[in-house]
Order: C-alpha cells, then sequence, then structure tokens
C-alpha cells in the first residue's frame, strides 16, 4: 500500500477495531488521491506500544521508488514531532517512509525496503523505572539476525540519536551500528545549546557542512567500535569533543549514524538537515 504513511502494529489483526477503521478509511482515500501527493493521519492510541498516543499527519510523494522503514516511539523524547519532521525531509530526497513504533512490524517490513531508520528507545532499563507500559524491551535474536542480515546483502541503515541506546542484550550490535550507549559510563548534559565541528573531510556526507551550532544533547562517552570512521565532534559550550556521527560499511551495506535529533528543531536545522540529506543518499549511493 505504498504511497502512504503506515502507522501500525498490524491493523489486518483487528486487535484494534478503532485503529483498523482508521486504517480503512485511509486506504479508502487513496484510491481517490491525485499520484503527487497524500495526507495521512493515524492514531495509534490503545495500541500495546510505549508510545501511548502517535498521531502523524504528513505531505508524501506516492511516485518514489525508496522505500524506508522507520521505526520510532519510546521515552523521555518528542518522537511524534521528530518522527513527522524526518518523513518529510526523507520524502524531500526522494524516500518513501513506512512508520511504526512495533520492533516485529518494522523486521517484517524489511523485506521490502532500501533503507531502514531506527529513531527510538528499545532497551531493558535495567537501572531505571519505566515511565510507560511497554518501554522495556529485548530484541528476540531471531529479529536481530533479520536487520544484520538486511545490512549485510546491501540494504542501508540510519541510526539517529537514540538509535545507540536501543538493544542492549543484542550484542553484536556494536559492530553493525559502530557504536552504542553503555549504562556503566554513558551519559549526556541536559538540552541546551551545542557546538558541533566536522573531523573528516572525505565522505561526501559533509560536503558543504562546517561547524555549526544548534540545541541538542551531547552523548558522551558511548562504546564505538575500533574501525568506524568518525564524521562530527560534538560538545557543550567549554566541554570535551564527544564523535557524534560516523560511518561504517558492513557486508554489501551501508550505516550511518547521527547522535544529534532530541527532537524536530535539531532536525530542521540547516546544517542538520543538509547533513541528514547527504548521509541518507550516502547510505543509498547516490552521492553522485
Amino acid at each position: 500500500m505504498a504511497g502512504f504513511l503506515l502507522c501500525r502494529p498490524r491493523v489486518a489483526r483487528l486487535r484494534h477495531p478503532q485503529l483498523t477503521l482508521t486504517g480503512f478509511i485511509v486506504c479508502a482515500l487513496i484510491l481517490h488521491v491525485p499520484r503527487q501527493l497524500l495526507y495521512a493521519n493515524v492514531d495509534l492510541t490503545g495500541v500495546d506500544s510505549p508510545s501511548r498516543s502517535f498521531n502523524i499527519f504528513v505531505k508524501q510523494d506516492t511516485n518514489l521508488s525508496t522505500r524506508n522503514v522507520l521505526l520510532t516511539g519510546g521515552i523521555d523524547h518528542p518522537f511524534e514531532e521528530a518522527s513527522t519532521t524526518l518523513v518529510e525531509l526523507l520524502n524531500e530526497i526522494g524516500v518513501e517512509s513506512v512508520v511504526t513504533t512495533d520492533v516485529a512490524e518494522a523486521v517484517e517490513e524489511l523485506a521490502t525496503a532500501d533503507l531502514f531508520t531506527i529513531y527510538a528507545c528499545r532497551w531493558r532499563m535495567l537501572d531505571e523505572t519505566p515511565a510507560e507500559p511497554g518501554s522495556v524491551y529485548e530484541l528476540p535474536e531471531q529479529n536481530a539476525e533479520t536487520i544484520e542480515n538486511f545490512v549485510e546483502d546491501g540494504g542501508s541503515l540510519l541510526g539517529l540519536h537514540t538509535a545507540c541506546i536501543c538493544f542492549d542484550t543484542w550484542y553484536e550490535y556494536k559492530q553493525l551500528l559502530g557504536g552504542v550507549w553503555r549504562q556503566d559510563r554513558s551519559f549526556h548534559p541536559p538540552h541546551g545549546r551545542v557546538e558541533v565541528r566536522p573531523v573528516d573531510n572525505g565522505p561526501r556526507i559533509l560536503e558543504g557542512i562546517s561547524a555549526f551550532k544548534l540545541d541538542d544533547e551531547i552523548y558522551h562517552d558511548l562504546d564505538i567500535a575500533p574501525d568506524t570512521r568518525v564524521l562530527l565532534e560534538g560538545r557543550v559550550p567549554d566541554g570535551v569533543w564527544q564523535p557524534i556521527a560516523w560511518t561504517r560499511e558492513v557486508g554489501d551495506g551501508r550505516v550511518f549514524y547521527d547522535a544529534l535529533g532530541h527532537d524536530g528543531v535539531s532536525l530542521q536545522h540547516p546544517d542538520h538537515a543538509r547533513l541528514l540529506r547527504q548521509g541518507v543518499r550516502w547510505l543509498l549511493k547516490e552521492e553522485g
């Protein structure tokens, strides 16, 4: 059902009649909407996911060949607003997105995807009291294998911000993503003004990007794989520079991680938006 923003888990199973009815209405409208543009408004109220309510209203070009699966949702972040911004940004460069808050659903959608974006909070939360039902998560081994095979076989993986916190029982995740959060050492200062600078002039990802400032969070003391190619460093004013963006190649696929992106305002910053657009083009081997 290409051409609209699909937010579910599994509407076809009729476990959530209100969501299913909404899905049917959206599907019916698709038959009467021109191919160029389509608006979708999907309500996940009552769905078993860390996002109790997840409404997205976006415009997407319905005649695109590049398909992104966006896994989002979780605690302590405005994922609803930020995911909307991200979908619109990717659509501008020819990428259509399917959005879900359900990991199993996202993994299933990879069968027909070019790009997998992880922009969510999904981990065991062993040192915290879960703020929302369903926040605690442990990735099944079969799903981990599917994600790894997707990248190794030529798929692209975009990790944004909280992606490094996810899947803490998947010990190979560090080698796939390039770096992860460690509960015993990683942290971030409060959200605020931060400084960013390029440290590698090689990839086209950084073309036209120099040092810039924005409001965001800087993750500190991430556990980074030694063969990761760090592109950007960031710091709070007068703080210690931290690696915050990098690339790696895994099998026939590519990985780009960007630790910025706490909210939609960060994603809309001109330099950050340019970084994301060029990063996705690099992932899809369209960098020219």
